[in-house]
């Protein structure tokens, strides 16, 4: 049991020293502006010491007779308005630097997230980023924030008792029970907190993540007739974090209860000591004055302090899973050789993948030839649509290398490389925007309005660009929901034409169309595959009867090759998938 014990203390410490750490990187990330807060934190401190140190003092010496003390009096209104007048800039520039501080913290997870590698980013949920980048991103610069908020209370608790002990030191000794307990309360509560705060989190990410996913498929729940099931699941959901939420708030009540009780008590006590004193001759009337005005403050600041603690600790809760994400490598874009050689071939040379335990290619081999077109063909799960995603580097390799020329991908410029390809995925997505903002997306440098209708006449898009009223200003829906299928995919086309790339990437481009759509799109992928590299995957073996070579995948293994000819009477698996299709004869 001790051995056991130890070893959780062990791993508790190892725990916090990675969270301190993954704060200070993440810090770094947004380069918190450490001199200019300290400025205004300062200017801040010493304006509240002026007003909550200096002016019950002087206070207290009014009251007890110095009234018509002019110097005094002038001096008192004068520290007044300079405190209240000082303290508005001071707090806006707090505030300022706060705002700052969080937006360049969203910009920095959003860089962060967008730069993550793609199965990195799968295994994050992305649907339950949103939170992320929009709430959970802010915690570090808020911890730091909230830190030096506590810095500046407590020099202020300092000067504020020094200051009581001036007045009485048996009425000061009063307020050390008030600190006490307040410290025992720190210690018990801050971490309840963290942990409030984590399951807070857990419950609105996974809120987020349902939300944003039924949104996005309300067509599909509405065909379901699942409204009613959706509701109960949201509901469930709402209270599941109200519950967190109220758990937060149970805790905060009950400390306000506490706050009040001990404020309540030392006052009365100070009425009573400073009686005592005041009648013995130990006090004058200025002092006790003076020293209830502190002693009105003071518990409350010893609760801001307090609070401050509790939201300390509530990021750090908050933060864990994002110091975890952000230690995740991002993808080094820049590696040892640029893409500057001449167009090459491109080999897989015995590749091996699997998505965590499920392999999904195994020891594949074969040459895409440059300027030529490769089919590839097999069942469902055969691994064609992975060969695409390997092509471009969306993952590394778990074995074998992929070639170009006589260079390995992985030492060719990430960026470059997957800028001379151009990807027409199954259901191409388009973003939220204009008709032109999405044909032109990920074109690097200016463009022509010539170069823009020309790759929408090759993608056989035009004529029904310029039959809308703003033409390649019109605006689609999210996701493309606003045009059909067969404009969506010849938009995409258009897309990958306009940057003119090198190599070619068909991932079932027709699929899913009728046959008006399926012959336009059909026509304009002819004319994109024009001079250049270009790899088919497709069910359809009528798109790939006329490629200079087609491979064959069966169970994620290269079946068989060659040329449509020489594959379609080989009494193997290709002459088998065209029978089924075609027939027989």
């Amino acid at each position: 049991m001790t051995a056991i014990t130890e070893d959780s203390k062990e791993m508790q410490k190892k725990n916090r020293k990675s969270d301190n750490a993954a704060l200070i990187s993440l810090l770094k990330q947004v380069n918190f502006p450490y001199f200019k807060y300290l400025f205004a934190v300062g200017l801040s401190t010493v304006l509240a010491m002026v007003l909550l140190g200096s002016l019950p003092q002087m206070a207290g010496d009014i009251a007890g007779g110095e009234i018509f003390d002019r110097n005094k009096v002038i001096l008192y209104v004068a520290l007044s308005i300079v405190g209240i007048v000082g303290l508005f800039p001071a707090n806006l520039f707090l505030q300022y630097m706060k705002l700052d501080v969080e937006r360049r913290s969203r910009d920095a997870m959003w860089s962060k997230f967008i730069h993550l590698p793609l199965g990195a980013f799968e295994k994050l949920q992305p649907s339950t980023l949103i939170s992320r980048v929009l709430r959970d991103s802010t915690f570090a610069s808020t911890f730091l924030t909230e830190l030096f908020n506590f810095a500046s209370v407590f020099l202020i608790m300092l000067v504020m008792f020094f200051v009581s002990l001036n007045n009485s030191v048996p009425l000061t000794l009063i307020i050390f029970p008030a600190v006490i307990a307040l410290s025992i309360l720190v210690v018990f509560g801050t971490r309840l907190v963290y942990k409030i705060q984590f399951e807070i989190q857990a419950k609105l990410s996974r809120l987020t993540a349902y939300l944003s996913e039924r949104l996005s498929n309300v067509k599909f729940i509405k065909a379901e007739a699942m409204e009613t099931f959706e509701d109960d699941t949201a509901l469930k959901l709402f209270n599941e974090k109200f519950t967190a939420d109220f758990n937060y708030s149970k805790f905060g009540a009950g400390l306000s209860a506490v706050m009040y009780t001990i404020d309540a008590l030392v006052i009365g006590l100070s009425l009573i000591g400073g009686g005592v004193l005041l009648k013995s001759g130990a006090m004058t009337q200025a002092q006790l004055l003076s020293f209830l005005l502190i002693a009105t403050n003071f518990p409350r600041l010893c609760y801001a302090s307090l609070v401050v603690l509790m939201m300390l600790w509530s990021y750090r809760g908050g933060m864990k899973v994002i110091s975890d994400i952000n230690q995740i490598p991002v993808e080094q874009m820049k590696k040892n050789v640029p893409l500057s050689m001449p167009t090459g071939d491109i080999t897989l040379n015995q590749v091996t993948f699997g998505y965590e335990e499920n392999k999904v290619l195994k020891n594949i081999s074969f040459t895409i030839p440059t300027g030529k077109t490769t089919a590839i063909v097999g069942a469902s799960g055969s691994g064609k649509t992975t060969i695409l995603k390997l092509l471009v580097r969306f993952y590394p390799l778990q074995a074998g290398t992929i070639l170009f020329g006589e260079t390995n991908a992985e030492e060719i410029n990430l960026d470059e490389w997957r800028k001379a390809f151009g990807y027409v995925a199954q259901n191409s997505p388009l973003m939220l925007g204009t008709i032109e903002e999405n044909i032109t997306y990920g074109l690097d440098g200016d463009y022509t309005e010539a170069q823009m209708i020309q790759a929408a006449k090759t993608a056989n898009i035009y004529d029904y660009i310029a039959s809308l009223p703003q033409g390649f200003k019109t605006l689609v829906g999210e996701l493309g929901e606003t045009i059909s299928t067969g404009q969506r995919q010849r938009i995409a086309i258009a897309r990958a034409i306009i940057r003119d790339p090198s190599y070619l990437l068909l991932d079932e481009a027709t699929s899913n169309l009728d046959s008006i759509n399926e012959k336009e799109v059909s026509d304009a992928l002819t004319k994109a595959m024009q001079g250049r590299t270009t790899v088919i995957v497709s069910h359809n073996l009528a798109t790939v009867v006329n490629a200079d070579q087609i491979i064959v995948l069966d169970k994620g293994a290269v079946e068989e090759q060659g040329s449509h000819a020489e594959l379609v009477n080989s009494n193997r698996l290709y002459e088998k998938y065209f029978k089924i299709q075609f027939g027989k004869n």
